[in-house]
This record gives structure tokens, C-alpha cells and sequence, in this order.
């Protein structure tokens, strides 16, 4: 009953064929399209969106870094150069900027 239709005929050779081209073919394209995919205008919007979310989070942290060091300085009474070698801080410690174009 399974071979009910799948009689071995030159058609069925041929379609069978030609479904293994079409499925050849749509794997080479489907792996150029993966190539391509840096140059797609929503993935560009997207490693932006990334970097500036990135970008973001690193000067908080830097904003808080300078935070706690002021506190530690005025409230703690802590010498400046003892609290930036404490959290090693260094003397070009300052927010990152984005690379501009």
C-alpha cells in the first residue's frame, strides 16, 4: 500500500531530481544569504542600538566608579591617591566615548 503511487517511472526519476537541484540550490543561497546578512540595514540598526546600550553602561559604571570615590574621599576621609589605587583608578580614568563617522 505504501508503494501506491510511487511507482518507479521516468517522471517520478525526473521530479526527484529536480527536487534534490531545488534543494541544492536553495542551501547555496540560504549560505549566501547568511554572508550577506552583516550588510542588512535592521542587523546595522541593531549592533547600533547594542554598542550605544553598551556604551551607556560602561560610563554608568564609570559615573558611580567617581561616586563612591567622592564618597569615600569626603565621607570617609580617605586620601585621594590611597582611594584611586584602591580602585584602581588610573589618571586617564574617565566615560568612553562612541567612535564618531
Amino acid at each position: 500500500e505504501a508503494s501506491v503511487g510511487r511507482e518507479d517511472t521516468e517522471e517520478r526519476r525526473m521530479l526527484i531530481k529536480q527536487k534534490r537541484d531545488v534543494s541544492s540550490d536553495l542551501s547555496l543561497l540560504q549560505s549566501q544569504l547568511g554572508a550577506l546578512q552583516k550588510f542588512n540595514p535592521e542587523t546595522i540598526a541593531q549592533k547600533k542600538k547594542a554598542m550605544t546600550a553598551a556604551y551607556d553602561a560602561v560610563n554608568r559604571w564609570t559615573d558611580n566608579t567617581f561616586q563612591l570615590r567622592k564618597y569615600l574621599i569626603n565621607t570617609m576621609y580617605m586620601d585621594k591617591k590611597q582611594v584611586n589605587q584602591m580602585l584602581q583608578m588610573e589618571a586617564d580614568f574617565d566615560n568612553v566615548e562612541p567612535p564618531t563617522k
